[in-house]
């Protein structure tokens, strides 16, 4: 069935092309311009971007170091016509990301191969983060309301400092300019629901805006294609030694025999969003942003678990391979989280001043994230997570700071942008005993219920802080001697202090109070626990205008280690100078334009070297990770996007398309590493090597959409122990080998149909190839069905 996929894109994007026979075929022009006109809807524009929400300030809409990487700008336009409701339905589509469930249940995202703590994440210019271990849900990020995301690759302003070490993402919502009224429901056959509403208006020089809206995410059957047979050969794929048909693993049970709804996939989510601003002057603007969102949700996955252990090194510190205990080298291991009730709260003051060559955009924020989490091992919820003793555990996540971004236009053809940033981040764990456990306790559930009872009480406390200063000159030399040549250049200077960290005391039989804990020692040279400078430069030159610009970019950035990093150094003998992690980023490419920007085409080589890369290591005796620097990896690869877009097609239709690919090649550096939680292979899992993206819209003149758009990712791979080491074998990578993964094809439709100018009704399948993720294991839902309705004044 994959070859109507290329077939289906080929013929639409031939299609396409005939844009070029009606050029030339004019043969009725007031027939054409009633295409032009029908085609989209045109009316009053009553919103525009929230100026205040991205970080750089962009002032013509296209600052040099945004046109020298790869950028991507996803419009209020594409969202509607894929019907994104949060943040991984659009990224799903953005040549090279894949989005993903991770084991705790958060969807999050990989970009080019790295993980999401790599990317700086902001929404309305406030930094979204996880303060503790940048584990964030970006399923909880809505974008029904944005009016455009801004997502740069490979290289990003020197502005964002050391967050956006490889990347950055500005989620940027809406500002009324006039009233505006917009409602959509949506309802899928398998009990998904959403319904949205927004509301906005601007009186004078005052501006509100409001937003609401309602998700739920019922238990999905995954494809009919895992069907039990096709469940075994996976199995079997991965457990080479065992070739049987069931065990007594709750996991294995629930893959093998299990062929309808997923278990444990159910989210309801709320989020309320308003801003409002007042225009004191011409010069002069102010307002405060504020949102709440709430979620709960269940959330069940496979996973596999290496049994050979590890054992520590107190003269060397390096983590050496152990051999294993078990008769098996792999197991299928599974977790059930149980998401209770996680809110958010974020506060927002904002302010910007402009006066002819002086502009400066400046915000406050106080962010709050409280979230409940049962953790378990099996399906019914029956075995906690070793190590919790069936506790409850909570984790408040608290961020106050404020960014500051001032630009100065010097000459005509030279501009200075700055900015001051700075966060207070403080993380709380707390932990409460559950009576479900009372009457056989597991692991910690005696001494904390001695300790408290059924109450809460607190486990962890860390705060610390961050600051960021930084500088970008943007030099426009055809400006200044007529060369068709921008180029910017800055750094940042970027450092964190960690300030506090208190643990409680589980010696004993009981829980004692919260102690001062070790504190990583200072290696940084001005200030705080950790710090660095981090130059970015990026250059473009248009040799042909309009048709050929040049690009190249290249930063030298670092990544600081988070506090679930620095919890782990617990004494001296463990504190051996954890480093930051360095990246050599770098970006070449080239635009083409055609028919007057109808038709672009673009392509880009990208290279990252990874130094210091710290890498997590379990220890199975004590069941705790650690962190340790390894040599590093390297990412690089190719990336092309062809675009076209044409207003008069056959005199019934316009049609966009937007298609890319992308070849990406990661490779483990740390060759030498007796772990082999870090290295099995030179290849990374979990990472595809070929990335297809296709989106094509077709918008007739009877208001009529169909929108076909879709991915496909070939080549990842997981590794598979192959035999069982004995007793006092040596490490090697013999003992494992590459087995790939499942190459999904995804491919989604929607139809729509715009009625009285102000109405919309649609339906819209999912996966309608009824396919399934790369990991087979988790493999996601299969086709999906939904209807909705919108309604806009």
């Amino acid at each position: 069935m994959k070859k109507y996929f290329a077939v289906l894109f080929i013929y639409a994007f031939l299609l396409s092309g005939t844009g070029l026979f009606s050029q030339e075929n004019k043969t009725d022009e007031k027939a054409a311009e009633k295409i032009t006109e029908d085609s989209v809807k045109k009316k009053k524009k009553s919103t525009k971007p929230f100026e205040q929400g991205a970080i750089i300030v962009r002032g013509e809409k296209d600052a040099t170091i945004d046109k020298a990487t790869t950028q991507t700008v996803v419009t209020e336009k594409d969202i509607e016509a894929h019907n994104d409701k949060s943040l991984n339905d659009t990224l799903q589509l953005v040549s090279g990301f894949q989005t993903y469930q991770h084991g705790k249940g958060h969807i999050r995202f990989r970009m080019r191969g790295f993980e999401m703590p790599y990317v700086a994440l902001l929404v309305d210019g406030i930094p979204f983060a996880d303060v503790y271990e940048a584990n964030l849900d970006i399923s909880k990020i809505p974008v029904m309301n944005a009016s455009e995301i801004i997502i740069n690759r490979g290289t990003c302003s020197a502005l964002y400092g050391t967050t956006g070490t490889i990347g950055s993402i500005n989620v940027i919502s809406k500002k009324p300019v006039d009233l505006y009224l917009k409602g959509s429901a949506e309802y899928g056959v398998n009990g998904d629901y959403t319904i949205n509403a927004a509301h906005g208006n601007a009186i004078g020089g005052f501006y509100y805006w409001l937003t609401a809206n309602v998700e739920n995410q019922a238990p999905f059957e995954v494809s009919k294609k895992l069907t039990k047979a096709k469940r075994q050969e996976w199995y079997d794929k991965f457990f080479p030694n065992v070739g049987y048909t069931n065990t007594s693993s709750t996991a294995n049970n629930t893959y093998l025999n299990d062929t309808g709804d997923w278990p444990h996939q159910e989210m309801l989510k709320y989020n309320i969003t308003g801003k409002t601003g007042y225009k004191i002057s011409d010069k002069l603007e102010a307002g405060i942003s504020a949102s709440y969102t709430e979620s709960e949700a269940k959330r069940y996955s496979n996973s596999l678990s290496n049994i050979e252990q590890h054992t520590y090194n107190t003269t060397t510190h390096v983590w050496y391979w152990k051999e294993p205990t078990s008769s098996l080298p792999y197991a299928l291991g599974s977790g059930a989280f149980n998401w209770r009730e996680v809110y958010t709260v974020n506060v927002s003051p904002y302010i910007s001043y402009e006066n002819k060559n002086l502009k400066i955009k400046a915000n406050t924020f106080y962010i709050y994230t409280d979230e409940d989490l049962d953790g378990y091992q099996d399906e019914a919820e029956t075995v906690a997570v070793k190590g919790w003793g069936g506790a409850h555990s909570n984790w408040q996540n608290t961020s106050a700071g404020f960014n500051i971004f001032p630009t100065y236009k010097m000459v005509e053809w030279n501009k200075i942008n700055t900015s001051l940033l700075f966060r207070w981040d403080k993380h709380l764990e707390r932990q409460q005993a559950d009576e479900q456990y009372a009457s056989s306790p597991q692991g910690v559930y005696t001494n904390s219920y001695n300790f408290a009872g059924y109450d809460w009480f607190d486990t962890k406390l860390m705060t610390g802080r961050q600051f960021t200063l930084a500088i970008e000159d943007e030099i426009d030399l055809d400006k200044l001697i007529e060369v068709p040549v921008n180029i910017s250049a800055g750094i940042s200077y970027d450092a964190q202090s960690f300030d506090k960290y208190k643990k409680r005391d589980t010696s004993g039989t009981t829980y004692g109070d919260l102690l001062e804990q070790y504190i990583a020692k200072d290696d940084s040279v001005l200030w705080g626990t950790r710090d660095s400078f981090n130059p970015v430069i990026g250059l473009t030159y248009e040799p042909l205008k309009d048709f050929l610009l040049l690009r190249s970019s290249y930063s030298q950035k670092t990544k600081l280690p988070t506090m679930s990093q620095y919890a782990n150094v617990t004494d001296s003998t463990l504190d051996t100078g954890l480093k930051t992690e360095k990246s050599y980023n770098t970006n070449a490419g080239f635009e083409l334009f055609f028919l007057d920007k109808e038709i672009s085409f673009r392509t880009d080589y990208f290279f990252t070297r990874f130094k210091d890369k710290i890498a997590t290591v379990y220890n199975t005796d004590t069941f705790l990770k650690t962190y340790t620097n390894i040599e590093g990896e390297d990412h690089q690869g190719v990336e092309a996007i062809v675009k076209t877009s044409f207003d008069r097609v056959f005199d019934i239709m316009s049609v966009d398309s937007d298609f890319s690919y992308t070849y990406l090649r990661v490779r483990n550096l740390d060759t030498g590493s007796q772990d082999s939680n870090i290295y099995m292979g030179k290849k990374l899992i979990d990472i595809p090597e070929h990335q297809v993206t296709g989106d094509i819209r077709f918008n007739f003149i009877s208001k009529t959409s169909l929108n076909i758009f879709g991915s496909y990712t070939a080549n990842a791979i997981k590794y598979v122990m192959t035999s069982n080491p004995g007793t006092s074998a040596t490490y090697t990578t013999s003992y494992f080998k590459e087995v790939k993964l499942h190459n999904p094809l995804m491919i989604n439709i929607k139809i729509s149909q715009i009625f009285m100018e102000k109405y919309e009704a649609f339906a819209m399948c999912k996966n309608i190839m009824d396919d399934y993720a790369a990991d087979p294991f988790n493999p996601g839902p299969g086709r999906q069905f939904s209807f909705g309705v919108k309604a806009e004044i």
